[in-house]
């Protein structure tokens, strides 16, 4: 219903808007925990597949997968939380089972 309306904003007119989205996602790496191995590499796994695969939910999807095995290869599998582990199976199945095609 909406979606004609978009063509009426030029892509000149989106493009300070998506920086200043990019700005304040990278403000948040600031806020992950270098100390901890996992979790700053999920967080840069994130950060790097999201810029690499032109998709944010691509990029979230390959990080939570990267610190649930983080955390499983390092045995730290206490520090997951059940949210996390069904988060990151049901974006792996979703992308495995080809629906996000």
């Amino acid at each position: 219903f909406l979606s004609p309306l978009s063509y009426l904003v030029p892509g000149y007119a989106t493009a300070p808007a998506l920086m200043y989205v990019g700005l304040l996602m990278l403000s948040n790496v600031a806020k992950i925990d270098f100390a901890d191995f996992v979790d700053a590499m999920a967080g840069l796994v994130t950060a790097v597949f999201i810029v690499l695969t032109c998709n944010i939910v691509t990029g979230i999807m390959i990080g939570f997968a990267t610190l649930v095995i983080g955390r499983l290869v390092s045995g730290e599998w206490r520090k997951l939380n059940i949210g996390t582990v069904v988060i990151a199976v049901a974006l792996v199945t979703f992308y495995a089972g080809g629906w996000a095609i």
